[in-house]
């Protein structure tokens, strides 16, 4: 299973499609509360820096109120740590915020690649990502 870490779940639509023709679930979570219920499931995850759109999880409904103080994918850095699963930072954030991401996922030691959410065939690179670093 790939956890998608974003609050954005209609640009996993293409990437959902290509996974499941390959028996590869993908849920898409925001809220701490189902990260930490889905984290222990995932062989990858796809990790977004913005998490505040105000949009509830696509998981659970939960709204951005309840989970405000998480509004950021730097936050689960320690569980993904903890976990030792890959990541693949997915984020169309500011530079300087995605390499921050990846500044703090490698301080943790956590297996990491980046390709932006904008990037050309992002579901493509996403895959292929996650397959060199043995998710898939």
């Amino acid at each position: 299973m790939i956890l998608a870490i974003d609050d954005d779940s209609g640009r996993f639509d293409h990437l959902r499609r290509l996974l499941e023709a390959r028996d590869v679930e993908l849920f898409v979570v925001a809220c701490p509360y189902c990260v930490a219920a889905n984290l222990p499931r995932a062989s990858g995850v796809l990790l977004d820096y913005d998490l505040d759109s105000g949009e509830p999880c696509p998981y659970c409904f939960a709204s951005y109120g309840v989970w405000a103080h998480a509004a950021k994918g730097i936050h689960h850095v320690p569980a993904l740590a903890a976990r030792r699963v890959p990541v693949v930072v997915t984020s169309a954030s500011y530079p300087e915020n995605v390499s921050r991401l990846c500044a703090a996922l490698r301080d943790a030691g956590v297996l990491h690649a980046q390709h932006r959410a904008t990037d050309v065939d992002p579901e493509v690179r996403w895959i292929g990502a996650l397959w060199a670093m043995g998710a898939l």
